[in-house]
């Protein structure tokens, strides 16, 4: 059995993130370090951000002025080639399993169906290395979703 290991970085894409009210459980762990943002070229017109949680979360928040939207990626380390010769298809399959019901939303489709009720969309997707999962949705519903979104992935 492979052990799973989680690239610890989510990207957030989010001008309500810069906002000192942030009330999502996902970031109310205390910063333990801040960390470099990423080097962009001078026609990079985000804002970044970077930081590392209590829990080993690493963050890296982009601001973008006048988006009336807002995004989620958590990037899992996990891909095709993690697969063991005994388990063709795992990483693939689980990235299916975890997008499903969860305990406060049991319906399979409770998600995509309160993402696609507040104007966007949720994917998901295996490459050879990595599993990505990723949603937007308009700003007013973000902590919400991102609330409903972080259940995938804790137990």
């Amino acid at each position: 059995m492979h052990e799973v290991r989680i690239t610890k970085w989510v990207l957030i894409l989010s001008m309500l993130l810069f906002n000192p009210k942030i009330s999502c459980t996902a970031f109310q762990q205390p910063t333990v370090k801040n960390l470099s943002p990423p080097d962009t070229d001078k026609s990079d017109h985000w804002t970044y951000s970077a930081f590392e949680l209590q829990n080993g979360l690493k963050v890296l928040l982009l601001h973008g002025y006048g988006l009336s939207y807002n995004t989620a990626v958590l990037d899992v380390n996990v891909g095709h080639t993690s697969n063991g010769p005994e388990e063709p298809g795992m990483a693939h399959l689980l990235e299916h399993v975890l997008c499903g019901a969860t305990q406060n939303h049991p319906g399979h489709t409770d998600f995509s169906d309160f993402v696609e009720k507040h104007g966007g969309n949720n994917s998901a997707y295996t490459s050879l290395t990595n599993t990505n999962y990723y949603f937007h949705t308009e700003s007013s519903k973000f902590y919400q979703t991102l609330e409903h979104f972080s259940e995938f992935f804790y137990s």
